[in-house]
């Protein structure tokens, strides 16, 4: 029966697919006069978007701006790979991540107009796991709005823990709501692929057969890929970085394993920009395609009614505020229900936009996770594409390059007027300015039309004196309030970095620790907001160091060996580290963390001594090149390190600002460890993370530890 159905399906393609144009004769290529746009415009764009990947903001992007269903501009720039130095060409397959969700809407909607499920029908219908408690009141409605109450994931383990998108559909009911459904926005991967499971379950279909069969088959998408493994030529599909500008980290090679060994509603789509411009045109024309109709014209107006106000997400199109409708992102003018621009984008730094009263789409894919560029190129495609205003743009652009030859004397550390032992590091990398705030974030400043002011994330606002070369002061502005930061002066009479390591030295004692062979240590971790328990277990001697995690999801495992470090991956896979982590991994060893920082760190120094809490504290600064730099916090009298202010980079996530406390010193044979450890991630959903030791055993058989993956 499987057989004939294959057959069936196979035929079904074949007539589908009769006399289909190649991708790239799809949207042909004409000249952009030829269809109203300003060529000049179209060249400054092309410029633009080459100098983002130039300075950094990127590793890679492809740019494709379609009109009047012909191609205007359609370039790739930078690497697929950089370590491989291998150039991103046009039509490259990228993992989409979210922009995966219109298409599992699309489903939905599919359903909903064949009267298979209705827009307000319970989940617990059709899931019989949500029947129980709060979830029992979540709607398909909730869902398709992120107004469910589920929260932005569920997933605490390895993904190959869940063989169907029905299983993660059973975790999601299992999961406690963030709120009582329907009364707030949440983005929610989990209420995604949710929807996923009831796609599967209604049709009897697997998710990405019935989206294969009813999308993109008929759409003619051959390009779109369900999982990686389905492409046949690896090379076209980019690796995957993460970080930021200056900071990009390759966390996943494209010939290694699948980060998703399931399709996800959520982000498992790869495809390239010609593919997915089909996709949006099928919303662009009504839900026909060749005439036929996939979707209703009720179909779209349920899919582009507004469902909540994104409150805090920037826009650059003008006059236009930023909605969320059914697993669509919709930018409205004020008093219009009907969106101006329909669109979403993806968390590895893929954006699509389309304007169906112009005909027009822009896609901008890359594989640099962390990226702001979007929001960045809005503006511009504002000025350039749709006010067709160059002029504006020449003396917008005149502006900032005139700033940007000036930001070297804003280079330099400013202290915190109000907190003793936090600063910002202000530094020049690529003609761009960074900056660093230690345990809390390091990003690039945007320069202003305004001589000396700079942005960070769209809020955070620095102003520097222009006149002064170099600036005494920097302001630092929130939405709240305005911070003085006073240039850093070095005090001569503060210790040498030698006497402050030799301090720490003789508290730790690690050259006793070191002569106890190997140690081992038990204990258990809490992590998340959920405030999930493992076991843990780290084994370490003078050098090498094996730390295991196990809870009742997943295990993992970190090991160091000199200069190199290994790790389990999102994938289970143990794994050779490289670039940051491996870096970050090799640090924390107490080898290294316990006073010998100058045989890893190029440069480390004693800035300041401040009071904190009725204690004098060291504040010292470390760097290595490869790593955005650290703070440690040193007891004057104790020896202790009492705190680190970090970024830590997260394979997937990118830098993430850490804070770590240090607490409950206890003595060992001679030798000094913290028992408890607590480590503050500034990001809600991953949290704090808190170490608590239980035991330790001296001169254990280290027999099968501290291998690594190629032994």
């Amino acid at each position: 029966m499987q057989t004939c159905r294959s057959f069936l399906v196979v035929l079904v393609l074949l007539f589908a697919l009769a006399g289909a144009s190649t991708a790239q004769d799809s949207f042909p290529s004409v000249s952009p006069n030829q269809v109203g746009v300003d060529e000049k415009a179209i060249d400054l764009l092309d410029e633009h978007v080459a100098r983002l990947v130039e300075n950094g903001e990127m590793v890679g992007a492809e740019i494709h701006i379609i009109k009047s269903r012909k191609t205007i501009l359609h370039k790739a720039y930078g690497w697929a790979d950089r370590e491989e130095k291998r150039k991103l060409e046009t039509n490259s397959i990228y993992c989409v991540r979210s922009m995966t969700k219109p298409l599992a809407g699309t489903a939905i909607q599919m359903l909903l107009d064949e009267g298979k499920i209705r827009l307000d029908q319970p989940v617990a219908e059709i899931l019989p796991a949500f029947a129980q408690g709060e979830h029992s009141k979540i709607t398909i409605r909730h869902l398709l709005h992120h107004r469910s109450g589920l929260p932005f994931t569920i997933f605490d383990g390895p993904l190959s823990d869940y063989d169907s998108i029905l299983k993660v559909a059973e975790k999601a009911a299992k999961t406690k709501l963030d709120f009582e459904p329907g009364s707030s926005f949440q983005y929610s991967d989990a209420g995604t692929d949710t929807l996923g499971a009831i796609v599967q379950k209604v049709s009897g279909k697997p998710l990405g057969g019935f989206i294969g069969e009813r999308i993109l088959a008929p759409m003619q998408m051959e390009e779109s890929h369900r999982l990686v493994k389905e492409v046949k030529d690896r090379s076209r599909v980019p690796s995957a970085y993460s970080g930021g500008v200056g900071n990009w980290e390759k966390h996943w090679d494209s010939s290694g394993e699948p980060i998703l060994p399931l399709f996800l509603a959520s982000q498992g789509l790869f495809c390239t920009t010609t593919d997915y411009a089909k996709f949006l045109t099928l919303w662009m024309d009504g839900g026909k395609v060749n005439g036929k109709e996939l979707l209703s014209l009720d179909a779209k107006k349920r899919a582009f009614a507004p469902g909540s106000t994104l409150e805090g997400y920037s826009a650059g199109f003008s006059k236009l505020r930023l909605t969320y409708g059914q697993q669509w992102m919709l930018y409205h003018a004020a008093g219009s229900k009907s969106p101006v621009i329909f669109g979403h984008n993806g968390s590895d730094g893929t954006y699509a936009w389309a304007w169906p009263e112009k005909d027009l789409i822009v896609l901008l894919f890359t594989q640099s996770r962390g990226s702001t560029v979007g929001i960045e190129l809005e503006s511009t495609l504002q000025q350039l594409l749709l006010d067709q205003s160059v002029e504006a743009y020449e003396q917008d652009r005149a502006a900032r390059e005139k700033a940007e030859k000036e930001l070297s004397k804003y280079v330099g550390i400013y202290w915190d007027e109000d907190i003793e032992s936090s600063y910002y590091v202000v530094s020049l990398e690529d003609n761009q300015l960074f900056f660093e705030r230690p345990g809390k974030f390091r990003a690039v400043g945007k320069a202003q039309a305004e001589a000396g002011l700079f942005v960070v994330g769209g809020s955070l606002k620095f102003q520097f004196d222009p006149e002064q070369t170099p600036p005494a002061v920097m302001l630092m502005t929130t939405s709240e309030r305005t911070e003085r930061q006073l240039r850093y002066v070095p005090d001569e009479t503060l210790p040498d970095i030698e006497e402050v390591m030799q301090l720490v030295r003789d508290t730790y004692h690690f050259e006793k620790m070191r002569d106890a062979g190997v140690i081992k240590l038990t204990g258990k971790m809490k992590s998340g907001p959920l405030g999930l328990s493992s076991n843990i277990t780290q084994w370490l001697d003078g050098r090498r160091s094996e730390f295991q995690v196990k809870s009742w999801t997943s295990n993992a495992s970190v090991v160091t060996n000199g200069a190199e470090a290994a790790a389990t991956d999102a994938r289970g896979k143990f794994t050779k580290m490289m670039g940051a982590a491996r870096l970050q991994e090799i640090a924390a060893h107490p080898s290294i963390q316990y006073g010998n920082w100058t045989d890893f760190y190029d440069k480390v120094w004693v800035m300041r001594q401040v009071q904190r809490e009725g204690h004098e504290l060291y504040v010292v600064r470390a760097e290595v090149a490869g790593l955005p730099g650290k703070t440690i916090l040193v007891d004057v009298d104790s020896g202790y390190i009492v705190a680190e202010q970090s970024l830590q980079f997260i394979p997937g996530a990118g830098y993430l600002g850490a804070i770590t406390v240090y607490n409950d010193f206890r003595e060992t044979e001679g030798f000094v460890l913290p028992f408890h450890v607590e480590t503050r991630l500034a990001n809600p959903l991953i949290g704090t993370v808190v170490i608590a030791l239980e035991s330790i055993e001296l001169g254990v058989d280290a027999t099968g530890r501290f291998k690594m993956p190629e032994e």
